[in-house]
């Protein structure tokens, strides 16, 4: 909301909270302010579909709830902050709530849906997408949803931004106006924050006919980390698998899956289809991890213990395919990490290309009884 409000776009007056008592001195902050004593609280999570989500505390009402006073606000805030959120993307563990967002409660005319993204599906490029209707319903009417192509910079000219606003959206006069520079501003913070996508759902017409961002979901680039300190640093590791930032401290690619067959491969196709084979012999995989074509034998290490850190996982594969990397550099840091693996944890390793033959070698030799050293991948996921 901060970063929306840098960029010229409006949003209602709010605070960001981390405990009850902060929630009831925002809401009675925001009272004095606008005048009115409702707030709306809205967990800050990593997931979608928080209205309709569901509270470990045992909390109903969902994750975004309108309190009647800075009291009730205070009130809610405990059934909420420190308690966990099931939604529809989160599966059934769900995902921790350790701020809300205290907001200003708006009284929108109308809502609409509206967003830029990357057309990984199409062109490549940005386009930009608007739909009449906003809010929950948005995904069950997808086929609503205009897409417009941008230019390389994401730039929007004021016919087309004018286009979008009459004949998408519906919208005529001030309000026209105000949804049509609106596009433009989202437009412009997309490409100035490396956006590879920027949802604002809903958008929200006021009585005033002033276009305002109610939610936003925004979405970096990771290669464009040296660029967006600022947006990085905020991330939130908190909502997100432990393991998850371990690998990106460590510069692995890493995401978790719900299987037990550890995989720790070199290349993301080849990845995919150690997946594809670990499942076609009946075992579900546990993680997608790419240590890449540039590896480090600590980085291999440190994979390997990424790996062994999951309670679920009950054997791990490694699949690697030497041609950048070196087999033996692999081999150093699997037999490095392999001393302090979980005890009882079989390793199944597939070695094949650049210095393969020293690798399988040096794995025989001190990688103990643990390590099973294939040369064939479907032999190594039978395995």
């Amino acid at each position: 909301m901060s970063l929306l409000r840098k960029n010229g776009i409006l949003v209602p007056d709010f605070e960001l909270a981390s405990s009850a008592d902060e929630v009831y001195t925002f809401a009675r902050e925001l009272e004095r302010r606008t005048g009115r004593p409702q707030v709306m609280l809205k967990a800050q999570v990593l997931a979608g579909g928080r209205s309709r989500g569901e509270w470990s505390s045992g909390l109903a009402g969902g994750g975004v709830r309108l309190a009647a006073g800075a009291d009730e606000a205070r009130l809610l805030a405990q059934g909420m902050l420190g308690h966990r959120l099931r939604t529809r993307q989160t599966g059934p563990e769900g995902r921790p709530c350790h701020r809300l967002l205290v907001v200003e409660p708006a009284k929108p005319v109308r809502e609409f849906y509206l967003a830029v993204a990357m057309d990984t599906g199409g062109s490549g490029g940005p386009i930009l997408m608007a739909a009449r209707l906003g809010g929950t319903g948005i995904e069950e009417a997808a086929s609503s949803v205009v897409a417009r192509p941008l230019g390389p910079e994401a730039a929007l000219s004021g016919a087309g931004a004018a286009e979008v606003a009459e004949r998408v959206l519906g919208l005529a006069g001030r309000e026209a106006e105000s949804a049509a520079r609106f596009a433009q501003q989202l437009c412009r913070m997309f490409s100035a924050s490396d956006a590879t996508l920027l949802e604002v759902n809903p958008a929200a017409v006021d009585s005033h006919g002033q276009v305002l961002c109610l939610d936003c979901k925004l979405n970096v680039d990771s290669n464009a980390r040296f660029r967006q300190p600022e947006l990085c640093s905020a991330r939130d590791w908190a909502q997100e698998d432990p393991r998850d930032a371990t690998a990106a401290g460590c510069g692995l690619k890493y995401v978790g899956m719900d299987g037990d067959i550890g995989c720790l491969v070199n290349g993301a196709g080849l990845a995919m289809a150690t997946m594809d084979i670990v499942k076609l012999h009946g075992g579900e995989p546990a993680n997608f991890l790419d240590v890449g074509g540039t590896v480090t034998a600590k980085q291999v290490a440190q994979a390997l213990d990424i790996i062994g850190s999951d309670g679920r996982v009950t054997a791990a594969l490694v699949n690697i395919f030497g041609g950048i990397v070196r087999c033996d550099v692999v081999a150093e840091g699997l037999v490095s990490a392999l001393q302090r693996l979980r005890p009882g944890l079989p390793v199944v390793v597939r070695l094949q290309g650049n210095r393969g033959s020293e690798a399988r070698q040096l794995l025989r030799r001190e990688g103990g009884a643990a390590v099973s050293v294939c040369e064939c991948l479907d032999e190594a996921a039978r395995m």
